[in-house]
């Protein structure tokens, strides 16, 4: 028979409380880094649209999940679980990008 070992919510709170409010520290920071790349991103749609280049540049998107893959070995992390991560942003602020330049490119027909 197997004794299941009565869990103190009390002692649970108490020792992984200071944990759990780092991590909520740290996600705040994912955030706002998160928002800083989408402004940098959202400046370059700009550039993009103003110097007429093509939105997908493919060689720096596969530089970028390369190097992000890399450097996540360093930090021992999965390359396949960052890439994952890099791949997602990517895509929503090439999406971005679109929308920008999209409607910067409305504004000039006009």
């Amino acid at each position: 028979m197997v004794v299941h070992k009565q869990i103190n919510d009390a002692v649970v709170v108490r020792e992984l409380k200071p944990y759990r409010d780092k991590l909520d520290e740290i996600n705040e920071q994912i955030i706002a880094l998160l928002a800083s790349r989408m402004d940098i991103c959202r400046t370059i749609a700009n550039v993009k649209s103003r110097e007429n280049i093509p939105m997908m540049q493919k060689d720096r998107v596969e530089f970028t999940l390369n190097k992000m893959k890399s450097l996540s070995v360093d930090y021992q992390l999965n390359p396949s679980y960052i890439g994952d991560i890099f791949e997602r942003i990517i895509h929503e602020t090439c999406e971005e990008e679109l929308v920008i330049i999209k409607a910067l490119s409305e504004e000039k027909e006009k």
